[in-house]
């Protein structure tokens, strides 16, 4: 009975080394990269900055977006917007662009080139408050469709060294028939949850065993 439960307590360590072992694998292929000269990050990230339903005229869609210099130097950022669907709803949409009192764009999304460049040191961090208005003199013919679009937010360093982020954007003025994607669940861990689980199911089956054999006939 003795070196049954022995062997038990043995299986359980294994896999706990086991699990503590693919864990550690795991936390080191997900450290963060060394610090780039030129680095730009924007907060909220993953998920997408616009992304409305049934939009109608008059409707508008404010939205916060943090604009982060997260590199060893200082740079000049910029944001410009692209259309990447329909072009019919995209060039009927205002945009407003905020930063702090001042204003740094208030018109057309399809007139939109770029933003004047604004300088970031490194280390800080500004906030942009971003607006996308449906015009209220639209008509019918603009119901039913899907503007969808990304803002890059381009960051040039020293050495003319550029560097980007995304994000995108999705407006529907009567449902939204697509989805955007958002960030996976890693294959990795998934694999890793996988053999955990089939580890611990063996480590069962194995206690259950020698217990039956311990029962009494």
């Amino acid at each position: 009975m003795m070196k049954s439960i022995r062997i038990s307590f043995v299986v359980i360590f294994m896999i706990g080394l086991l699990y503590f072992y693919l864990t550690g694998i795991n936390a080191v292929a997900e450290e963060a990269p060394a610090q780039q000269d030129v680095d730009i990050n924007i907060s909220p990230g993953g998920a997408p900055l616009f992304q409305v339903e049934n939009m109608k005229p008059g409707d508008w869609a404010p939205r916060m977006v943090t604009v982060q210099n997260v590199g060893i130097q200082d740079f000049d950022y910029s944001v410009r917007v692209q259309n990447t669907g329909d072009p019919k709803l995209f060039n009927a949409l205002v945009l407003e662009i905020q930063a702090g009192e001042h204003i740094l764009y208030d018109g057309r999304m399809t007139d939109f080139d770029a933003m004047p460049s604004r300088k970031l040191v490194s280390g800080s961090e500004e906030s942009l408050e971003m607006v996308i208005r449906f015009p209220e003199h639209l008509g019918n013919d603009y119901q039913g469709l899907e503007a969808a679009f990304s803002f890059q937010f381009v960051a040039e360093g020293q050495g003319n060294l550029v560097v980007h982020t995304m994000t995108e954007g999705l407006i529907g003025s009567s449902g939204i028939a697509q989805t955007l994607p958002t960030f996976p669940i890693s294959l990795t861990n998934t694999i890793y949850l996988l053999i955990t689980g089939l580890c611990l199911l063996t480590a069962t089956l194995i206690i259950m065993r020698q217990y039956n054999r311990m029962k009494p006939v």
